[in-house]
This record gives structure tokens, C-alpha cells and sequence, in this order.
């Protein structure tokens, strides 16, 4: 069996969710009130307590996995914390031989963090979802980041996002949950699609290079398409 099927999305949606304005404008009108248990909450006390001995501007890599993209993210942005953020421990253990000063790894649900980030104001400058589950069959839509009630206030606390996955379809929705919240909290900026995968892109250079994942370097191993949902500024 070739390798390369197994990093295909099988799925019954052959287009974008049709509910998705309807979820999203349920989102918008009914505030995410998820209480937030006392583990999560010391996790928060921990890096909150780091942060404001080093305040600086920070970006957040949501769902880090194993952290090869928080290293790539710390590079780039030498000037920033990079939070690097995951609910599986297991995941984050795998990231003990990246060091790099900043970077600071949490274990903790995303979700979570978003609600106490955005309660405290952090300045959270830019946040990258990179190969996110895609959760594929379409009565999954909510488990998505762009169809899970946490999306608007994701948007909202910083509106400066890059997406990426093997999936257009999920680049799709995701482009067009975006583009209703932004709409919604009156951001005048617009969002782009590209598959940066495809030749005219291949000779610019990325703001974001390639080969910053291990899906992401599977995925050029077997010259997949890649999807990058972002800012079009």
C-alpha cells in the first residue's frame, strides 16, 4: 500500500458544510461559557505568572503536537514568545530536545486559554493552526476549529491567523467562518486561499517556509497539495 494514501482525506462532504452560517451565527449571538476547571486554571496562573516577568508581544501556536513548528515560529519571530500550546501531554513530551529561550509549552485545552487570554488581555500578535484534525466526516463540522464555539473569540483575539491543512474543503469553511466573524466584529480585512503548493507560489518566498511540521514534511514527500488560509494584506 502506498504510503501516501494514508495522509489522503477520505470524506462524505464533497463541498463546504451548508450549516455553516447558521453555526456561526449561533456562535456569535450565544456567548462560550464552558466553565474552565482548576487544572486548566493552574496551568494558566503558571505561564500567566512567566508572562508578566517577561512581558512581551506573544504568538500562539494552537495544537503545537510534538513542537517542530513552535521552533520554526521562535526563529521567525525571534522578538516574540511563542506560546507553544497542546491538550496532550504525551505530544509535548516529545518537544524536550527544542530549546529555544522563546518558546514557552503549555499543556493545556486551547479553549481554555482563549477565554483567560482574552480575559486579561494579552497581546497576542499573530496565531498559526497548522494541520489541524480535520475531522472529516460533515456531522464533525463542530469538532473543527472554524465550527467549535470557541472560533469567534479565537478571531477576536487576534484576528492575524494562518491556517494550513491538506484539505481544501477544510480551507474552504475555514476561510468562509473567518471572513463571517471578521464581518461580524467590523475588521475591515479581507482573507486569502492559496495553494502554496501550486508553481507561481513555489518561486515566492513564504512568510512561513515550508518543512515546518512533520504532516507538513510528509506532505511534500509525496507532493501533496497544500492549503494556507491567512490575512490578505
Amino acid at each position: 500500500m502506498n504510503e501516501q494514501h494514508l495522509y489522503e482525506i477520505i470524506s462524505n462532504q464533497t463541498a463546504a458544510h451548508k450549516n455553516i452560517p447558521k453555526i456561526i451565527s449561533k456562535h456569535l449571538i450565544h456567548a462560550y461559557k464552558k466553565p474552565i476547571n482548576s487544572r486548566q486554571l493552574k496551568a494558566f496562573d503558571n505561564f500567566f505568572d512567566f508572562f508578566n516577568k517577561n512581558k512581551t508581544n506573544l504568538i500562539l501556536d494552537i495544537g503545537c503536537g510534538t513542537g517542530l513548528s513552535s521552533y520554526y515560529l521562535s526563529e521567525l519571530h525571534p522578538d516574540c514568545q511563542i506560546i507553544a500550546i497542546d491538550r496532550s501531554k504525551f505530544r509535548l513530551s516529545k518537544s524536550k530536545n527544542i530549546v529555544n529561550d522563546n518558546i514557552i509549552w503549555l499543556n493545556m485545552l486551547v479553549e481554555d486559554f482563549i477565554v483567560l487570554a482574552l480575559k486579561y488581555e494579552l497581546p497576542i500578535v499573530k496565531q498559526y493552526i497548522l494541520y489541524p484534525n480535520p475531522y472529516p466526516k460533515a456531522k464533525h463540522l463542530r469538532h473543527r476549529w472554524h465550527g467549535h464555539p470557541v472560533f469567534p473569540l479565537i478571531v477576536k483575539l487576534s484576528p492575524n491567523i494562518c491556517m494550513r491543512t491538506n484539505w481544501l474543503i477544510y480551507a474552504e469553511e475555514f476561510r468562509q467562518c473567518y471572513d463571517l466573524i471578521l464581518n461580524n466584529l467590523s475588521i475591515p480585512l479581507k482573507t486569502k486561499l492559496n495553494n502554496i503548493m501550486a508553481s507561481r507560489y513555489l518561486n515566492e518566498k513564504l512568510e512561513l517556509g515550508l518543512n515546518i511540521s512533520l504532516f507538513e514534511k510528509k506532505y511534500l514527500k509525496y507532493n501533496m497539495d497544500i492549503f494556507q488560509v491567512e490575512l490578505d494584506k
